[in-house]
């Protein structure tokens, strides 16, 4: 008898509501954006669309896109853009078309366009998703 009633007050101490603080909320969302950012541009690639079908293509669409030189070795510069079609980022997207989906996503238009690949791959990501490669006209 004495058991059941330690048990019982143990039990009921700690279902009675705690009186110190909580711990304070943690912003998951903003600690993966700071984590991605210290990455490479191919290795925020390779996490993002890890597990997908298209994983070489979408590092060779970026490379491709962002340096337009087709015998360079795999490089990548996030902050590309293109005078003459306004295109920009890593993946080449267009404002006039993308900066809705990239303020959806959280982006503002000169996180994608700039040196940020995070928000350039997401993006790409969220365009992949919906459209496939059609985007980039790759097979």
């Amino acid at each position: 008898m004495r058991f059941l009633a330690a048990l019982v007050a143990a039990i009921s101490l700690h279902l009675q509501p705690h009186t110190s603080t909580p711990p304070p909320a943690v912003d998951y969302r903003a600690a993966v954006i700071y984590y991605m950012r210290t990455l490479p541009a191919d290795e925020q690639i390779r996490i993002v669309f890890a597990g997908t079908p298209v994983v070489d293509k979408m590092l060779y669409i970026a490379s491709r896109e962002s340096m337009g030189d087709v015998r360079a070795p795999y490089t990548y510069d996030c902050a590309a853009d293109n005078k003459r079609s306004s295109a920009a980022g890593l993946f080449q997207t267009l404002a006039k078309y993308h900066k809705t989906r990239a303020e959806r996503l959280g982006f503002s238009w000169s996180d994608v366009a700039g040196p940020d690949c995070y928000a350039d791959t997401m993006l790409a990501f969220d365009l992949w998703r919906e459209q496939g490669l059609q985007p980039w006209k790759v097979r």
